[in-house]
């Protein structure tokens, strides 16, 4: 490749990588702030490189480039390639897994000790029969993970998050504190509720960073409250 050509080439792959680099900042920032301990500094490292690379190429694109330049560029460029497949593979994976979990949970029957009478009472406090019941003593715990097991996603928008804000780590009725003192298959049941419904919060970044590499134009949580913005119209009334 002659010098001009390989001017212009390292001009333009410069410019490609800043471009990434900023159009990664976003994605680095929102990670930084709001994802997990050891995930946050990734993409903003990445960002970083990228930008280097991008300026070390354009200022030093009449030089002939050291074997260090060309090996940091090919390997940012590997990772940049590879690294969204493997993460998208893996964050599947989980939620897989997840999925799963949330199936085998509610195929356990709920504890005796946390369903009312024939009559809707716990003790001596009226709480329903059925689905009323459910709500009362468990929250939407229970709603939630059957959400999870039949869709494999968390619950993303704001409406969704509202539908479902009442679910307690600890139950509120008469006694409650004495059963989950005492009652082995209750503490063992509200420890995987509590356990899958964190894991499901926890899942809540990782399909947003699933959905925003894919560039997902249609969020399914927003399809299925039949989100769809209001048409604007310049038509007047008479």
């Amino acid at each position: 490749m002659t010098s001009t050509k390989m001017t212009k080439a390292k001009l333009i792959l410069g410019l490609v990588s800043i471009v990434l680099g900023l159009i990664l900042a976003p994605f680095a920032w929102i990670s930084f702030r709001w994802g997990e301990p050891w995930f946050r500094p990734v993409p903003l490292a990445l960002m970083l490189a990228l930008v280097t690379v991008g300026l070390v190429l354009i200022v030093k694109r009449r030089q002939v480039s050291s074997k260090p330049i060309k090996f940091l560029t090919l390997a940012i460029l590997i990772v940049l390639t590879v690294s969204p497949a493997l993460l998208i593979a893996g964050i599947r994976h989980e939620r897989r897994l997840l999925q799963a979990r949330a199936k085998a949970f509610l195929s356990r029957p709920v504890p005796a000790a946390l369903k009312p009478d024939s009559e809707g009472y716990m003790s001596y406090e009226y709480v329903g029969t059925n689905k009323e019941a459910e709500v009362q003593l468990l929250g939407h715990s229970r709603e939630l993970i059957e959400r999870y097991a039949d869709k494999g996603r968390t619950r993303w928008s704001s409406r969704i998050q509202a539908q479902f804000a009442i679910t307690p780590e600890q139950l509120w009725f008469p006694g409650a504190d004495d059963i989950q003192r005492t009652n082995k298959e209750v503490q063992t049941y509200l420890a995987e509720r509590n356990a899958i419904l964190s894991l499901e919060w926890r899942m809540g970044f990782w399909q947003w960073v699933e959905d925003t590499i894919e560039m997902k134009s249609k969020i399914p949580e927003h399809e299925e409250e039949d989100y769809h913005p209001a048409a604007t119209t310049n038509a007047v009334s008479l």
